[in-house]
């Protein structure tokens, strides 16, 4: 009787830590192996500058749109052997127990998510109080990857790689502790909400 073993690998991040290529250049490790690949990605997180198509080498790899994870089913071709699932966060607490029956039916399965919120608390899946946590006890490799810290001053960019936590701002303010979890924004100072990486020195961390 053949022991059919799958394998979950979870990939977790700051937001720019590089998580995502990291994810991507695995699965195209796989395509040029000749391992039949897809990825997903949930609709929720999809943005205008994502691209739809990743391509090196001559080989390529769909971006496909994941409406709600129990689409994974119906979506999954029948030879596909190893699955990418970009920007897990955006799931709700369904999608551990489908990549755990994915595990189970022999298919390896890379997930990406964010690590911790602008709290410096452990992500959430989808609304659901379950966390991204969750899935690392069913995880045979966890591999965690900071940013570089963009704080500013005088000048000059700190430039330290170990920032694991992201800041959320109002203007040149420091989000309160009690505003919206998700709340979009961008990616550099402006008036409005933005978010960067912070280092240890520079993350403002918010006490009870």
């Amino acid at each position: 009787m053949t022991n059919i073993k799958g394998r979950l690998e979870l990939i977790l991040g700051n937001m720019s830590s590089g998580k995502s290529e990291h994810m991507r250049n695995k699965l195209m490790r796989r395509v040029v192996s000749g391992k039949y690949v897809q990825l997903f990605q949930p609709v929720a997180s999809i943005r205008e500058s994502d691209p739809e198509k990743i391509e090196k080498r001559g080989y390529g790899l769909i971006m496909e749109p994941l409406a709600a994870p129990s689409q994974l089913y119906d979506m999954l071709n029948q030879n596909t052997e190893v699955i990418g699932l970009d920007e897990v966060h955006f799931c709700d607490k369904s999608i551990i127990n489908i990549i755990k029956n994915l595990v189970d039916k022999g298919k390896e399965v890379f997930a990406c998510s964010l690590e911790l919120n602008f709290r410096a608390e452990p992500v959430r899946l989808g609304n659901d109080s379950i966390t991204i946590y969750n899935l690392m006890p069913i995880a045979d490799n966890v591999k965690i990857i900071n940013s570089i810290c963009t704080y500013e001053s005088q000048g000059k960019i700190c430039g330290c790689r170990e920032a694991r936590w992201v800041q959320k701002y109002y203007g040149d303010k420091a989000a309160p502790p009690d505003s919206p979890l998700i709340e979009k924004g961008d990616v550099k100072p402006c008036d409005g909400v933005w978010y960067a990486p912070r280092c240890r020195e520079h993350y403002h961390f918010y006490r009870e």
